[in-house]
């Protein structure tokens, strides 16, 4: 059975997807096949940051509507052969759908692959909750922002008071010269979300470039914090890099 990871995050520009999209790049290259949902209804971008759109045929409401299997729904990445997208629909369908359906249309994920990465929108609601409550581990992504860390606290608290899940805590787009300049740091992050640290990831202007591209990854320093988070879900000890 495969383990399942909920991305979210309480407000918009934390970088969610791209940490989703790179994470599950990054499990492949530890020889496992990855499937990521794009779960953001009328939204879909996660085809986009892993350059597979014109890959993607069948979507998210099609498994939920019965009419296709989440193997047959998913397509697979050009040369990443480990890699797979199950795509957010273009538009609501049958929304939200019948929970019963969630759980299946998850079950088959798990059954079928080492990894499913559900990029969540970022909100509570029965569905999202639902992902996370099916989830093995809820990774709530933020960033050093005054307003991030405001919006971030709070959700995390509806999340701790709506749902039993097991919250993590990934800081996003970590910027020594903020710091040091008295911005928020990873510490802040932790005593605001009040959850264990999963890992860290330092700001990288490649990565940004790199969606746009569809090419996942980004410098050294980004692919680093990155393989350290994936090792980690993959029962390693690995030390949280030092951003100073």
């Amino acid at each position: 059975m495969g383990y399942i990871l909920a991305v979210t995050s309480g407000k918009g520009g934390a970088g969610k997807s791209a940490v989703a999209c790179n994470l599950a790049w990054a499990l492949t290259r530890h020889q496992k096949t990855v499937l990521v949902i794009d779960c953001a209804c009328g939204m879909r971008a996660d085809d986009v940051f892993l350059g597979m759109s014109s890959r993607v045929v069948y979507d998210l409401n099609d498994c939920l509507e019965g009419k296709r299997s989440v193997k047959d729904a998913a397509a697979r990445h050009d040369t990443n052969k480990s890699l797979f997208l199950l795509g957010a629909p273009l538009g609501r369908g049958v929304w939200p759908p019948p929970m019963e359906r969630l759980d299946q249309v998850l079950l088959e994920g798990a059954q079928g692959f080492d990894f499913v990465i559900l990029d969540l929108p970022s909100r509570l609601d029965e569905f999202t909750g639902r992902c996370m409550e099916l989830s093995q581990m809820t990774a709530l992504v933020t960033r050093c922002s005054a307003s991030s860390l405001r919006c971030d606290e709070s959700f995390a608290d509806e999340i701790r008071r709506s749902l039993r899940v097991n919250l993590r805590l990934i800081v996003n787009f970590v910027d020594p010269y903020v710091m040091r300049r008295g911005g928020p740091n990873v510490d802040d992050a932790i005593d605001a979300v009040s959850a264990r640290l999963l890992g860290v990831v330092v700001r990288d202007g490649t990565v940004v470039a790199g969606e746009n591209l569809g090419l996942p990854g980004g410098a050294r320093s980004a692919q680093l914090c990155i393989d350290n988070i994936a090792r980690r879900l993959l029962g390693e000890r690995v030390p949280v890099v030092r951003v100073r």
